[in-house]
C-alpha cells in the first residue's frame, strides 16, 4: 500500500478519534481515583461499579482505536 494524501487523511482521523478517546479514559481514570483516595479518607463515597465499568470501555475503546492506528501504519509499509 502506498502512502498517500489519501492514507495520510485517514491515519489523521484515527488519531484524532484515539487521541479524544484517550483524554476521555485518562480524566474518567483519574476521577475514579480521586473518589476512591477521598472514600479512604473519610471525605466521599466510593464510584460506583457503574462508573468503574464505563472507564474500563473507554479505555477499551481508546486501546482498540490506537490497534487500529498501528495496523494502519503497518500496513502501509508491508
Amino acid at each position: 500500500m502506498a502512502v498517500g494524501p489519501q492514507w495520510l487523511k485517514t491515519w489523521k482521523r484515527l488519531y484524532a478519534r484515539w487521541n479524544e478517546a484517550d483524554q476521555r479514559a485518562r480524566k474518567a481514570r483519574g476521577e475514579t481515583t480521586v473518589a476512591f483516595m477521598e472514600c479512604i479518607n473519610g471525605e466521599g463515597s466510593a464510584p460506583t461499579p457503574a462508573q468503574l465499568d464505563k472507564v474500563n470501555q473507554l479505555e477499551r475503546a481508546a486501546d482498540w482505536l490506537r490497534i487500529e492506528m498501528d495496523a494502519q501504519i503497518l500496513g502501509a509499509f508491508t
